[in-house]
């Protein structure tokens, strides 16, 4: 078959080497219930210090978040804040009755 030529071709510049040597966690989930196993999932993209390459996604997930945390001391520090935090906006927001916290209205949810 015949190519079929195009009266305005374009051009695409070429793009310089970039190179993708870190990972960037795109997502994180946990699911946790009180009586019940906590679970971490989370996703990784290349990484180049600026952007994100949106192909060879990798996929982690931590089963039962409390019994790994007994063998993992950065993982038992890293959950003990995190649960901080997510305790005190909690509360702080439910005071203030705001379920959406930005930068314009944090330092009223906060005080």
């Amino acid at each position: 078959m015949a190519d079929i030529p195009n009266p305005n071709p374009i051009t695409v510049p070429a793009a310089a080497e970039r190179v993708y040597d870190k990972q960037f966690c795109t997502q994180l989930m946990i699911d946790a219930s009180p009586g019940g196993e906590w679970r971490a999932r989370f996703t990784g993209l290349p990484y180049d210090g600026t952007a994100v390459l949106r192909q060879d996604l990798f996929s982690v997930e931590l089963k039962d978040l409390k019994a790994l945390a007994l063998l993992d001391p950065e993982l038992a520090q890293a959950m003990g804040t995190v649960l901080a935090v997510i305790g005190k906006y909690l509360v702080k927001c439910k005071i203030a009755n705001k379920r959406l916290v930005t930068v314009t209205n944090i330092a009223e949810i906060l005080s």
